[in-house]
This record gives structure tokens, sequence and C-alpha cells, in this order.
């Protein structure tokens, strides 16, 4: 999945940044920081940049995020080195929460649900 994501969002900066449009409306959250509070990206972007980089990877994808905490507003310049870091770190993040949610998930059935549902369906039987 980690592959995926990182195909999927590397495609999507390149379209961004070819088509040149605001499709998710992120540029314009960005010029009017501070407008809007009630959306959880609006909140974060007034967030330090940790703060920011953490809520967008987690809540977002890598994409999301990179877009989000590129600098300044309407550019669709590519990637800076900066940018390249936010992008793999949030790919990082975003996946490690995925795996601990998922882990904790399979956990949570194997270890608690299952042997309570067993022992369910042993008395009924």
């Amino acid at each position: 999945m980690t592959l995926a994501s990182l195909l999927t969002c590397l495609l999507m900066l390149k379209f961004y940044d070819w088509a040149k449009q605001d499709w998710l409306g992120i540029e314009s959250i960005k010029e009017a920081r501070g407008v809007n509070k009630n959306r959880i990206v609006a909140w974060a972007l007034n967030q330090s940049d940790p703060v920011l980089f953490l809520v967008l990877s987690i809540w977002t994808d890598p994409f999301v995020t990179t877009i989000s905490m590129r600098k300044g507003s309407w550019q669709f310049n590519g990637l800076s080195k900066r940018d390249w870091k936010i992008f793999f770190g949030s790919l990082l993040v975003g996946n490690l929460e995925w795996i601990i949610v998922l882990s904790g998930g399979i956990w949570l059935i194997k270890e608690k649900i299952w042997p309570w549902l067993k022992t369910i369906l042993d008395q009924t039987c």
C-alpha cells in the first residue's frame, strides 16, 4: 500500500502542477489563513509547521500535506527540496498510522472479539 500511495500521490502532484488549477481548494485555504476555522485544514494551517505536518499526514495523504505546506499560494512550480522532505515524511507518518490502526484492529478482533464470539457460539450450539 505504501508503494501505491507513493505512486498515486506523485502522479497527483505532477498533474496538480501541470494543470495549474486549485481543484481541491487548498490554495484558497492557504491564501485565506485564519478566515475559516471550522475546517480541520484551515485550523491546522494556523498552527506551527510540525503540528500542521502531523495533522495533515494523519488526516489526509502525502499529496494534500505537501500542497498545503508548500511556500506561497497559487505557485504551481514543482517541488523544492523542503517539499520532497515533507512528501516522504508524510508518506512515512501516514502509512505508520495505518499500520498501527490496522494492527490494533486485527489484535482486537483476534484477542478480544473472536474468543467472546466463540464462547457465545459454543453455548448456543
